[in-house]
């Protein structure tokens, strides 16, 4: 399911054609994590640098497009690739954390959102809010599913509340109108179902922005990914 993305694709230059094919496609992802060495030359908050994860994106659309492969370095330093859609792209990807909640909210789940702060230039603080997953675009509250967020050793070590929780990823076109893409990928309940939910916010250089959401069935972890 997606919610406005066609405004979205509008904003980041794909044709009328194009947009009709994707609207008719079916999409699945497979994500794939390895552990890496942590590149300490970034900067980076040690939280950030635990390890470096490859996180492998295989779409397969059924409406005659080919699919892509994404590698995404989680240690916010910028990638580069020619995306078969949207052409030369600087990449940045990282974990995120939980921020810190009040004390109304102790022993829940009400409250828990992402700790990151928006990159996306535009002066709305609704935009923030609905990527952090706070609330929805139309300006009710949200709530993310934690139901299956782990604790990992070095996280034990550190005596931290929890760990990573969210995907965060920047994304900047290199070439047209230079549009930039946001996101927050996480898992929300929807219809009772827990899905794997994306916030997404595309803006362009006039400070124009589209409020996203990508909604997938969630069919579970694989031991071992398929060959």
């Amino acid at each position: 399911m997606a919610e406005q993305f066609v405004g979205r694709w509008v904003m980041q230059g794909l044709s009328w054609p194009l947009r009709k094919v994707l609207c008719l496609a079916g999409l699945r992802i497979d994500v794939t994590a390895t552990p890496g060495k942590p590149d300490s030359s970034q900067g980076m908050d040690p939280r950030e640098q635990i390890i470096t994860v490859n996180a492998t994106v295989t779409g397969t659309p059924t409406g005659g497009l080919g699919g892509s492969t994404e590698v995404r370095k989680m240690d916010w330093s910028i990638l580069e690739r020619d995306d078969f859609l949207f052409g030369p792209l600087q990449e940045q990807s990282h974990f995120v954390y939980p921020k810190e909640r009040g004390d109304e909210h102790e022993n829940t789940d009400k409250g828990v959102y992402p700790d990151v702060e928006m990159k996306t230039k535009v002066d709305d603080l609704r935009a923030g809010r609905f990527l952090r997953g706070e609330i929805y675009e139309n300006g009710s509250e949200s709530l993310w599913d934690l139901t299956g967020r782990k604790r990992g050793d070095e996280e034990e070590k550190e005596g931290k509340q929890d760990g990573p929780v969210w995907v965060h990823t920047f994304v900047r076109n290199l070439r047209g109108n230079r549009w930039t893409a946001e996101q927050i990928w996480g898992f929300e309940v929807i219809n009772g179902e827990r899905c794997h939910t994306r916030r997404v916010v595309v803006a362009n250089t006039k400070g124009q922005y589209v409020l996203a959401r990508l909604v997938y069935k969630y069919v579970g972890e694989e031991s071992e990914p398929k060959k």
